[in-house]
């Protein structure tokens, strides 16, 4: 347990304590006040999506990815691979504790609560997207892959609806699947609109099914590759 406890302090400081975590979640708090003050909830919404979420969950997420060599490191240090696998988890959710308290005080100042769900599951999303990458020892792949992960799905989602919108078209049962699944908040905000007919209880379902498997997919694949110091 101890080590265990040592091995998360370990990935913390490389997340929290990192100036630029503190930078990036202060200034999205600031800018989503400042436009929800201005009663311009579309446009705190669309930051949200296509920036401000992707851009904090790509921040924390590139925090437990490490080249071979450090890698050999860390397990020589916290003695084991089963130490590294449990704690990366364990790190990646503390990191996003501040984060959501924040968005949840600022959604019950401002009514808008029954986004926090959509919010947290897209975060749980980014959480099992960057174990997987960690895996890698190219931690440059990592980075990029996850960059790609959290800025494309919501756009690609986003622009695929809008498409189908302007042309009077719903889309169907699989699509709006695949859309919760990809981008929980997306999906959520055209439920609401009504261009998606799937409701969020069978939608939010369908992510946290696919978020265990992806998260027994990545505890399967850490303890076939463990790496002998």
């Amino acid at each position: 347990m101890a080590k265990l406890t040592y091995s998360t302090e370990w990935y913390l400081k490389t997340i929290i304590i990192h100036p630029v975590y503190e930078i990036i979640l202060v200034f999205s708090i600031l800018i989503e006040l400042l436009l929800l003050d201005l009663k311009y909830f579309n446009d705190f919404l669309i930051l949200m999506i296509i920036f401000l979420l992707p851009l904090f969950q790509t921040l924390v997420g590139t925090g437990i990815f490490r080249d071979m060599h450090l890698k050999v490191f860390e397990i020589s240090l916290m003695e084991g691979y089963f130490n590294i696998t449990f704690s990366k988890s364990v790190a990646l959710l503390i990191s996003y504790i501040p984060f959501f308290i924040a968005e949840l005080l600022i959604m019950v100042i401002f009514h808008i609560t029954s986004f926090f769900v959509p919010l947290v599951l897209s975060s749980l999303l980014a959480i099992v997207i960057s174990l997987l990458l960690s895996i890698s020892s190219n931690a440059s792949f990592s980075f990029t892959a996850l960059a790609i992960f959290m800025f494309i799905f919501p756009i690609g989602v986003q622009i695929y609806i809008q498409n189908l919108a302007q042309l009077n078209q719903q889309p169907d049962l699989i699509t709006s699947s695949i859309s919760y699944i990809l981008s929980p908040l997306v999906a959520y905000q055209y439920w609401k609109l009504r261009f998606i007919e799937l409701s969020p209880f069978y939608g939010f379902l369908l992510d946290v099914i696919f978020i265990i498997i992806l998260y027994v997919l990545y505890l399967l694949i850490s303890m076939r590759h463990q790496i002998k110091p």
